[in-house]
């Protein structure tokens, strides 16, 4: 541990007393106006799930292009990436930030400036940080500067609710194999650093019966009482504090009719623990109450078959817990670079992003705020404000370099990563 602050420190040394990077550092303070107006063009192009390759995607591999990165593409998911190529093959860095919004394709996008703050649905969370990364590329070209390992920048989609984290997936697995580190860029201010992500598991239950007139068939179980039979149970589950451990229903639907006994019920349920084993007993438990469920409502009517409601389960989201170790090369650079930057550490709690995915896979991942600050994400009134905001640019590219080297200068921290797939239960 000690090796690695000593290496650490003394990259970061030899980085900020380089006069081209210091010029990349000094250019991402004189770029700040163009990367604001940068946002306000980008924030106002459509970012909705499962619909960012319409227009994000070829958008954002436009703008990579004009900003000097090289081999740009949108891959089979809609992910973008480009390059600044080094000298080497190895280590390959990655820098990224997510598409997507939370806002369906039909809501209003239009900026506006009030007190120094820009408003518009998803400015912050994340175009913000994609309009970070243009910013850097554009340093990095300024200044001159050649990576000894490669560079890659992007924006990734399904990073929001249902999505999965499914671009990093397929980023991970098929489009970038050989990928050493990964850095996340998140709406967070430049000072913000998270190593520990929560693993989720998300699943719905259908609740299939044969229904009918609420008059004429009553007498038939009902899917809505057994859903209803399941939920009570699940409201009186007790988790534990540590590891923290949440559950929640959020979503039922089905119906036809008042005056209709449905043929299907659904409910969606969202479960959380920074624990694996936790996260998974608690999922055991949930299926066996609804089991529950269903088996009480078939068996309060005794007349009907006893599979009158039958019981579907799909799981569609699963991200696996993990954490970045704190005395890890990655933990530790994290933090000297914040502090380099002119800000003092502040950690954020365990958060459900795009760093799951590497950290399940063994790869050492981190999240980091690209600066400015943010405030009412995931609401209409989501604003950002770019108060010096170039101060996390700066962060980053100190990371990216020592991480990646700067060829004839220092070599790189990072080394090549082995890595497993990610486990069934978590993808």
């Amino acid at each position: 541990m000690t090796d690695n602050i000593s290496r650490i420190r003394a990259t970061l040394d030899t980085l900020l007393a380089t006069p081209a990077f210091q010029r990349a550092l000094d250019f991402l303070e004189q770029d700040a106006g163009r990367t604001v107006d940068e946002l306000k063009t980008m924030a106002v192009i459509p970012g909705a799930p499962y619909k960012e390759h319409l227009q994000r995607s070829p958008m954002y591999k436009d703008r990579l292009e004009a900003c000097g990165a090289t081999g740009c593409r949108i891959d089979e998911a809609g992910n973008v990436t480009g390059r600044v190529t080094g000298t080497g093959s190895r280590p390959q860095i990655l820098l990224e930030a997510h598409l997507d919004t939370v806002f369906p394709g039909e809501t209003p996008l239009a900026v506006t400036e009030k007190q120094g703050f820009l408003y518009c649905p998803g400015i912050s969370d994340d175009t913000a940080s994609l309009a970070c990364i243009l910013s850097l590329l554009r340093a990095i070209r300024h200044a001159g500067l050649q990576p000894a390992g490669d560079i890659v920048l992007g924006g990734t989609v399904g990073e929001e609710g249902e999505g999965n984290s499914r671009g990093i997936r397929h980023l991970l697995e098929k489009t970038l194999p050989d990928v050493d580190a990964v850095i996340s860029l998140e709406c967070f201010g430049g000072e913000h650093v998270c190593l520990e992500a929560i693993g989720i598991r998300r699943c719905e239950y259908r609740f299939h019966a044969q229904g009918g007139h609420s008059w004429y068939r009553f007498g038939v179980p009902n899917p809505f009482h057994a859903m209803g039979r399941g939920i009570a149970r699940i409201a009186d589950i007790q988790v534990p504090q540590t590891p923290r451990t949440t559950f929640s229903v959020g979503i039922v639907s089905g119906g036809t009719s008042i005056n209709t006994i449905p043929q299907l019920a659904s409910m969606k349920i969202d479960m959380r623990s920074v624990d694996m084993a936790a996260l998974n007993q608690l999922a055991g438990t949930v299926q066996t109450f609804i089991e529950q469920g269903v088996a009480e409502e078939n068996a309060r009517w005794p007349a009907a078959p006893a599979d009158s409601v039958r019981l579907e389960t799909l799981v569609i989201g699963s991200k696996p817990a993990g954490a970045l170790p704190k005395d890890s090369l990655l933990a530790r650079l994290t933090c000297e670079a914040t502090v380099r930057a002119g800000f003092a550490v502040t950690p954020v709690p365990p958060s459900s992003t795009n760093q799951n995915i590497p950290l399940g896979m063994g790869i050492p991942a981190v999240v980091i705020g690209g600066g400015g600050i943010c405030r009412n994400m995931h609401t209409l009134e989501e604003s950002y404000s770019p108060k010096d905001a170039y101060r996390g640019a700066q962060r980053a590219l100190l990371m990216l370099f020592a991480l990646a080297g700067l060829d004839g200068v220092t070599e790189p921290l990072a080394t090549p990563c082995p890595r497993h797939t990610l486990d069934a239960s978590q993808s």
